[in-house]
């Protein structure tokens, strides 16, 4: 081994360390997680916001099919007299 191949040895120990130390710091895994956190809430919210959008698009269609209309209605009226109760 010459004496570059040490050097480069020695660098990519040095940042091995460096990266090591940094996984397991307290400070680097909270801003992990709340970056994590962060990311899977604004996911969620904007696939739920698409499913709503397909479905009340679905529901306006439903509504004009004569059969489902009338289930519908039926479903609005029960959840209707149960709220009087």
């Amino acid at each position: 081994m010459d004496q570059d191949d040490v050097k480069k040895l020695n660098k990519n120990m040095k940042k091995l360390e460096e990266t090591i130390d940094r996984s397991v710091s307290l400070k680097w895994n909270l801003l992990k997680g709340i970056v994590n956190g962060v990311g899977y809430a604004i996911g969620a919210t904007i696939i739920f916001g698409i499913l709503i959008a397909i479905l009340s698009k679905t529901i306006n269609t439903v509504e004009d099919i004569p059969v489902l209309n009338t289930i519908l209605e039926n479903i609005r009226i029960e959840g209707v007299i149960e709220e009087e109760k």
